[in-house]
């Protein structure tokens, strides 16, 4: 892909509102007054105008204007085949995009008293627009297709397809000019534009108002562009953010994600998402991205401050991670592969890429700034293109380190297991500072190795490279020499290191300190040996043993070679166990918390140990704390264990009608049968610590805001509804009825309360219901919990939405409100102590539960 500037900036999805330039008509002559160049048609409201029914574009035309992007002229047209000049469509782009900055301009045919001169300097800043060889912009003329190709490439990031066989195909194809065939071909490609019936792009037409408004349709698909929380649903195409504050839940989306930098440094959560295309973030802050138990493809990370943290938590599963800016990938609570593969392909600016979390592998692909906070990388190559690149360690561990290029590493704590640097690497500088450990240095480039840390092994294949602090031990060939300290001291030469046996050894050929050329010696030397506790649980410990001298694993090991100790005490073992390179230890018995230490011994080594916490599992709380769902919908709901430092966060989930309700091993809920149970989250370490929630499952209703007040000076509760089942016909809504639930015991009319024959009146060819009225005649007596269903209802099919208003007279004490369950429709009233006379909100959309 070719190498875009930073100024090309993020979609910024954001308002839509087309201003002037869809909602008017614009006319521009150069010898009219400078004081405005814009005529302004008066906008309409009409959905559909007289001159587009027909038209190819009838249905984006009319689908913008409905929902109020786009409008016509005031004598109920829309002029779609109209073209649009250069400043118009980049004044259109700039408002659909939300660029704001600005640069400074020095074409000689504006003058910052036009009327586009302000918005021309954002899209020179955005980058998505240059001047003519001539230091013209040329904006009073008509811009092509062409152009607008290369603007839309520009704006998404494109890859050039100067090869596409879509654009091939076009018979007009060998007439595309050099400069705007990788953005044609692009835009093709991706279905954002597309040719003509006789198989032409016609690429020096001007673009008409019809074309542009489908081709940024295209490009945007469904849009959320205000506060709030949206899903439940599957959209076929992409699908874009530009606002704070959005909650992205149980949505599918088919094509491309755009979080645009209309989000500006706020926060906008998806929870529940999958991703089909490609996702692309160019806004947020540093506590901003948040994406729970989703699943995304590749990714793009492109903010102009290069100030974004993205947190994966939960089941969550990210394809491959692109940053071209700075930013933060962090990872917590995660039980899925989270950021696996990450690359970084950044600007030279000075903002810094940071990982918290684990990763399988990180590639820089260009200068950069890189920090390690915390947690695991496997495998972090600095490549060719990333000369100069800066990583810092601060902590966690990296196993591997690939330097191919010239860069600099310092680690400042933490650990790396190896560095290996390639021959084109000289002039690398490792500063390993006090407290930090590099377990293994491979080197065969001429370096230097600096700080007071600690380099166990080092090998070094070519002379000249210096280290500061001595390694533990140096392995160099004979005429190889290595310079420690400021004075040139060469270190003795010695043979590479064998793995020995684990045995005596029965004579001697050489002694002293120096090199031996037969490489025996009086006795074979014990082995030093690495300890490293992976994880722990109550019920088994796993931890790795490795030769510290050749990095490979202690194999045939049993519970004899391990010793585990609490406060001096030792913890009887039952067993231990190998799986892929880590043995399992298990205890006899659970582990209670406090602080172990666990001891590696075996004759022929160098015993170690390492010391851990464990932390049991106390407490679970459970997230949402009930669950109002559809027959066949299905719902996340997370568990928290407490305290959060616990070493086993597994949960086990049940249900305890799974004809009603089942829950997989993830917390996923899934809707069977109408009716009531309840879901449990038990904990894998301590059975006896759980949470359990109630379940609702009704049927696919969705319930829209409302409100309820109890008492003299409300009484009534008033909610608004959208059923799936309503036709233009009316329909008898059966019997309603109203039961009080007590502390104990199953639902219990209440006296005589009831209405009978409610109907639903519609107009004679509507498809939404207009009005229910119920009135609740008594007293309500006795504190207790309300239960409000319909009970015996018919519908047949079709949609709309529908008021329903519950009058209650005499409220005489403060009832609670919780989840019931009758036959037929039902409407859940949210869990909430209401005081007397007091307004509070009671209903909102059951997919927003």
């Amino acid at each position: 892909m070719k190498r875009k500037t930073q100024k090309q900036l993020c979609v910024l999805l954001s308002l839509f509102m087309l201003i002037s330039l869809f909602a008017s008509s614009i006319t521009v002559r150069a010898a009219e007054t400078q004081k405005s160049n814009v005529e302004l048609a008066q906008s309409i409201n009409t959905a559909v105008a007289k001159d587009i029914e027909g038209h190819w574009a009838q249905k984006q035309i009319s689908d913008w204007n409905e929902k109020g992007f786009i409008k016509g002229y005031s004598d109920n047209t829309f002029k779609p085949d109209k073209t649009i000049t250069r400043a118009e469509f980049i004044t259109l782009v700039n408002n659909i995009f939300g660029y704001n900055e600005k640069a400074t301009l020095s074409f000689k045919d504006i003058k910052s008293s036009d009327w586009y001169y302000g918005e021309i300097a954002k899209a020179i800043e955005a980058g998505y627009v240059k001047g003519y060889a001539d230091g013209t912009i040329k904006p009073n003329n008509e811009i092509s297709r062409q152009e607008v190709a290369m603007v839309i490439s520009n704006i998404m990031r494109l890859e050039m397809a100067e090869n596409s066989a879509e654009m091939i195909k076009l018979k007009d194809y060998r007439d595309i000019q050099e400069w705007s065939k990788g953005a044609i071909g692009a835009v093709l490609d991706n279905g954002y534009m597309k040719g003509y019936t006789d198989q032409t792009f016609k690429t020096g037409n001007p673009i008409t108002r019809a074309e542009a408004t489908v081709a940024l349709n295209n490009v945007t698909g469904s849009i959320y562009n205000k506060p709030g929380t949206y899903g439940d649903t599957t959209v076929e195409g992409n699908v874009s953010v530009s606002s704070d504050s959005v909650n992205l839940k149980n949505l599918n989306i088919k094509g491309d994600l755009y979080l645009t930098e209309g989000i500006g440094d706020g926060t906008v959560v998806l929870d529940n998402v999958t991703v089909s295309g490609k996702t692309l973030v160019c806004g947020g802050g540093m506590e901003s991205i948040i994406i729970k138990n989703s699943t995304l493809g590749a990714t793009v990370v492109q903010k102009k401050d290069g100030k974004v943290r993205l947190e994966a938590s939960g089941k969550t599963k990210v394809g491959k991670m692109q940053l071209r800016s700075g930013g933060k990938l962090e990872e917590k609570d995660l039980s899925d592969a989270g950021f696996e593969d990450v690359e970084v392909k950044k600007d030279k600016s000075d903002a810094i890429v940071q990982f918290d979390g684990d990763f399988n592998n990180v590639d820089i692909l260009s200068e950069s700034k890189i920090e390690v906070t915390k947690g695991n990388i496997a495998k972090l190559q600095a490549n060719e293109e990333a000369k100069d690149a800066e990583i810092k360690v601060l902590a966690g561990k990296i196993e591997s380190i690939e330097i191919k290029v010239k860069v600099k590493v310092e680690l400042s704590g933490g650990t790396i297991a190896k560095v290996t640097i390639d021959k084109a690497s000289t002039g690398t500088i490792v500063d390993v500072k006090q407290g930090a450990t590099i377990t293994s240095l491979v080197t065969e480039a001429v370096i230097e190795v600096l700080g007071k840390g600690k380099v166990e092994v080092a090998d070094v294949k070519i002379s000249g490279v210096k280290f500061e602090i001595e390694p533990v031990k140096v392995i160099v060939a004979n005429d190889i020499k290595v310079q420690v300290g400021i004075d040139p001291t060469s270190v003795p030469t010695t043979v590479a290191v064998v793995t020995p046996t684990p045995t005596s050894s029965g004579s001697s050929s050489g002694g002293g300190g120096g090199s031996s050329s037969s490489g025996g010696s009086a006795t074979t030397p014990r082995i030093n040996t690495s300890l490293d506790v992976i994880s722990a649980f109550e019920d088994a410990v796993y931890v790795t043993v490795y030769n510290e001298d050749d990095g490979k694993l202690i194999t045939n090991l049993t519970v004899r070679d391990f010793t585990l100790s609490i406060d001096s005490d030792e913890v009887t073992l039952e067993e231990v166990e190998i799986d892929n390179d880590i043995y399992i230890v298990i205890p006899y018995e659970n582990l209670v918390s406090g602080t172990y230490t666990l001891r590696f011994s075996k004759s022929g080594y160098i015993s170690s140990a390492k010391s851990f916490e464990m932390v049991s599992v106390s407490g679970i709380s459970i997230e949402p704390d009930s669950l109002d769902i559809a027959v066949g919908e299905t719902r996340q709901i997370l568990a928290t264990v407490e305290p959060e430092n616990a070493n086993n966060k597994g949960i086990i989930w049940s249900t305890s009608n799974a004809e009603i309700a089942t829950v997989d091993d993830t917390g996923m809920v899934t809707g069977v049968g109408l009716g009531s149970t309840f879901i449990t989250a038990t904990s894998v370490s301590n059975s006896a610590v759980n949470r359990t929630i109630p379940i609702i499952v009704g049927p696919d209703l969705a319930i829209s805001d409302g409100s309820i007040a109890i008492g003299d000076k409300a009484p009534s509760i008033t909610l608004s509804m959208t059923l799936d089942t309503f036709t233009a016909a009316a329909t008898n809504m059966g019997n309603w009825q109203m039961t009080v639930i007590g502390e104990e015991g199953p639902p219990q009319p209440l006296d005589t309360i009831g209405v009978n024959n409610v109907t639903i009146t519609m107009e004679e060819s509507a498809e939404v219901a207009k009005e229910i009225r119920v009135t609740f005649h008594g007293t309500i007596t006795g504190k207790g919990t309300l239960l409000i269903a319909a009970n015996g209802s018919v519908f047949s099919q079709g949609f709309g939405s529908s008021v329903i208003q519950f009058q209650i007279e005499d409220a005489t004490e403060d009832l609670e409100f919780v989840p019931g369950v009758s036959a037929g429709i039902e409407w859940r009233l949210l869990p909430k102590l209401l005081t007397e006379g007091a307004f509070q909100p009671l209903w909102r959309k059951r997919k927003d539960d």
